[in-house]
């Protein structure tokens, strides 16, 4: 057996951490265990034969957006509690939503496609330890790794340097390439400048970004002034232009998606406001005046 799927290597690896100051205490692993076989237990018992019709009726394309929508609700709920307009309780309830959408869709996956979660959970155990060699390096020399404990990791830069490093050693130079394939163009352009900045190649701050963004703004404006304007220029100076506001984004540590998703419910709220109060006919300084009012009960 592949010894990174040995769970006693892993048992080890925590107990003999104890003393990092990591708050490890094994009973209290031993009731966070017990709690997630109880709740694994409730999800099987609900898609069971005699269980809920609902629950057994979804399969794993219903579940994964159950999961995207409770992502979403938890980071909003997150942002809230950090600028005072939320309740931890209100956090804690929104991440129980997260576990079990995540425990329907393992569920449903396990019916579908023979998945096995206890895999699936070794798999990331072994790729966290052994991206860590400065942390688990002297527990884990057997495995013969090239990086060990002690080696030079002064900052937050040297671990993602080292993290790409290894990803690189694991998936190959290229694998970032599948970025390209993502649902969301936005994610991707977002992942695919994280490679690009772990590997040295990014602007040293966010005002850089701005001038770039202001710099594609003129680009734009230039295609679409032209006499013989051709829409792809106009589409690729727009791609250009999106790409840029999705850095300066990530240079500020704010989510893009998280970001567009607040501004498109604003619009909503507000233009739900307009359609409900428009007459017929409105014209578009009605619209802006109702649209005005809609702001000031935000």
């Amino acid at each position: 057996m592949d010894k990174w799927c040995d769970i006693e290597l892993y048992r080890k690896i925590v107990e003999s951490h104890s003393e990092w100051g990591a708050d490890i205490e094994l009973g209290a692993l031993n009731k966070l265990s017990e709690i997630f076989s109880l709740l694994y237990g409730v999800v099987k018992i609900l898609r069971a034969p005699k269980g809920c019709p609902w629950d057994r009726s979804h399969g794993s394309l219903e579940f994964i957006k159950d999961v995207l929508e409770e992502v979403s609700e938890l980071a909003d709920t997150l942002y809230k509690l950090k600028s005072g307009r939320a309740k931890l309780n209100e956090l804690e309830e929104e991440i129980g939503d997260i576990f079990l959408v995540l425990f329907m869709l393992i569920s449903a996956l396990e019916d579908e496609e023979n998945f096995d979660l206890l895999k699936s959970i070794l798999c990331v155990l072994k790729k966290i330890v052994y991206r860590h060699p400065h942390v688990f390096g002297e527990k884990i020399s057997e495995f013969e790794l090239q990086n060990r404990r002690g080696d030079e990791v002064k900052s937050e830069k040297d671990v993602l340097k080292r993290w790409e490093d290894l990803k690189d050693k694991e998936k190959g130079k290229h694998y970032w390439l599948k970025y390209l394939e993502l649902a969301s163009p936005m994610f991707a352009a977002y992942k695919l400048q994280k490679r690009a900045a772990r590997k040295g190649f990014d602007w040293d701050n966010p005002r850089d970004v701005l001038d770039k963004i202001k710099e594609e703004i003129t680009e734009l404006e230039e295609e679409i002034n032209r006499k013989d304007k051709q829409l792809d220029k106009v589409s690729a100076e727009i791609g250009d232009l999106l790409f840029a506001v999705v850095n300066l984004a990530r240079h500020l540590d704010v989510d893009p998606l998280y970001a567009l998703g607040k501004t498109n419910k604003k619009f909503a709220r507000r233009w739900k406001y307009v359609e409900d109060n428009m007459p017929d006919g409105a014209s578009l300084d009605e619209m802006e005046t109702l649209w005005q009012e809609a702001k000031k009960f935000e």
